[in-house]
């Protein structure tokens, strides 16, 4: 698995900041054979999730690579947990994609200022995670 090499590149980082490090991470390394824009690209979700440790409110950007269709998909997944509360139960879940290095500023832009973004940029993490598998 070729991704999990950048799991080291975020090891000073942590709360927001590890988003911004995905996006920073995709502009400026890329891994061969994986150039062309859909098998490469960045996904930002949202939502409230019980995946048996309790419910939490999830951020998550994820940078996937999918090769050709024998090979198998990889991502790395940058997750922020948070305690989940009526605003951000609301809020639903969801996710856009960006598929291409020149739209990163559009894509982080919508990133900061997307509901999910705001309504969590003044809590604290309850704990974070960035995991790399295949899929």
């Amino acid at each position: 698995m070729v991704i999990e090499n950048l799991v080291t590149k975020f090891e000073s980082y942590s709360g927001f900041a590890i988003l911004r490090r995905q996006i920073e991470l995709f502009e400026n390394f890329t891994f061969e054979g994986f150039l062309s824009t859909d098998e490469d690209m960045l996904l930002f979700q949202w939502g409230c999730y019980e995946w048996g440790e309790g419910e939490f409110f999830e951020i998550d950007l994820t940078r996937q690579l999918s090769g050709p269709p024998d090979t198998n998909t990889e991502q790395l997944s940058c997750t922020l947990y948070f305690q989940p509360n009526k605003e951000l139960q609301a809020l639903g879940s969801g996710n856009f994609w960006c598929s291409s290095r020149s739209e990163t500023k559009k894509f982080w832009s919508d990133i900061i200022n997307h509901a999910s973004f705001n309504a969590c940029k003044n809590l604290t993490a309850i704990k974070s995670n960035i995991e790399a598998e295949c899929v």
